[in-house]
């Protein structure tokens, strides 16, 4: 604890720390454009976040006593180089993070998930009470040309256009209960972009990945590629994508489209269709997605989404929950220039459960941020989806160098 507090004091007090920008969300590679030839300055950083959390189950749904988790998570960044075909940009994310538990913890977040990086990383040394990691989250090469760009190496890849859930992002996306999204987590991948025309290119995506064995067996994993090809296109008014992959034994088809400015919002689709693979369900399977965003007036933001799946529990894909209809609506309101309100609503109709999910971030100065997450359920029996989860609090203090 004594480190901890020597490394708030360092950043609060060293230079520089209040020029420092908050880190953003991982996204695709940029639009295509012509490359520069003068060199990018060089850029280092850090993120120290240090957070408390109170978990919570519900009446009749074990375990029955309460948890509560200390969190320390400090993340080095550093990105260089010229970003072009002769000098590539690299970037480096290096994450270190430790848990501490009031009772004891199974850490199930921790532990590895069945979509894992294929080159893989220390594992998490978990015990009865405590919990520590140290990985490498980002390592990755960049460039871009006139006509063209591509990265490789382990790098966040973002392909869906959905805000709640995506069932296009098929590497680590983020689910709607997560509590922060900071970072995505890389991916060990190589994807390239062509420009075809004006506003249409050609889309490459080869990732690899982990899976369990046929067996199985959630000890054993057997490394899985992902090969993607797509076509993609931008307009003024609408933009969107369609590709085909082979994912592990599977075969699966993409297309995702958006319209801006159509009746007061704007509105986009996702269609994933799937087959094949050990353990799924026979013939074609379907997600989908339909989700629009309204600006209802300055400061005040909805989003509301519709997702079906047939098939909930399909091996290789991401897990998006147990049913096969869920409906949410999310609400943001920028109260003031430093403090944001987030309040989302989740139903699943099969179980009918729901979940409230309340958060508040509070821009305490440029490089430093508190922020306050609730979720708790709102419906549903002591077996369904939502009144399995209990409630969490959380408590955080984010500080960027």
């Amino acid at each position: 604890m004594v480190m901890f507090v020597l490394l708030l004091l360092l950043l609060l007090l060293a230079p520089g720390a209040s020029r420092a920008a908050p880190p953003t969300e991982a996204a695709s590679l940029p639009p295509l454009e012509v490359s520069q030839d003068r060199e990018m300055a060089s850029e280092r950083g850090a993120l120290l976040w240090l957070r408390a959390m109170q978990l919570r189950p519900e009446l009749g749904v074990l375990p029955t006593e309460r948890q509560h988790l200390l969190n320390a998570q400090l993340r080095l960044h550093a990105q260089g180089g010229a970003g072009s075909a002769a000098q590539p940009r690299w970037t480096l994310h290096l994450d270190a993070e430790h848990w501490q538990a009031e009772k004891r913890e199974d850490w199930a977040w921790l532990r590895p998930s069945p979509d894992v990086r294929a080159l893989g990383s220390p594992r998490a040394r978990l015990g009865a009470r405590h919990a520590s990691r140290l990985q490498l989250d980002w390592a990755y090469l960049s460039a871009r040309q006139a006509g063209w760009q591509a990265s490789l190496g382990r790098q966040p890849i973002s392909r869906g256009l959905g805000r709640i859930w995506s069932v296009l992002d098929l590497h680590a996306p983020f689910q709607p209960l997560d509590l922060e999204r900071l970072y995505k987590p890389g991916i060990d991948a190589l994807l390239f972009e062509q420009s075809l025309s004006e506003g249409w290119s050609s889309q490459s995506l080869i990732s690899l990945h982990r899976e369990p064995t046929p067996d199985g067996s959630s000890a054993a994993k057997q490394r899985e590629w992902h090969v993607q090809q797509g076509l993609a296109w931008s307009r003024s008014s609408d933009l969107g994508q369609l590709w085909l992959a082979r994912r592990g034994g599977r075969t699966v088809i993409g297309l995702g489209a958006q319209r801006l400015d159509l009746a007061g919002g704007d509105w986009y689709l996702e269609l994933l269709a799937h087959r094949g693979g050990a353990a799924s369900a026979p013939g074609w399977q379907q997600r989908a997605l339909l989700g629009s965003q309204y600006r209802l007036r300055p400061g005040w933001l909805l989003n509301l989404e519709l997702l079906r799946q047939s098939a909930p529990q399909s091996p290789g894909l991401p897990a998006l929950g147990r049913g096969r209809h869920y409906l949410a609506a999310a609400l943001s309101w920028e109260a003031h220039p430093l403090l944001q309100v987030d309040l989302m609503g989740l139903h699943q109709r099969e179980d009918a459960s729901g979940q409230l999910l309340l958060g508040l971030k509070w821009q305490v100065r440029e490089a430093m941020e508190l922020r306050a997450h609730w979720s708790r359920p709102l419906s549903g029996a002591a077996s369904s989806e939502f009144r399995q989860l209990g409630q969490a609090l959380q408590l955080s203090l984010l500080m960027h160098h």
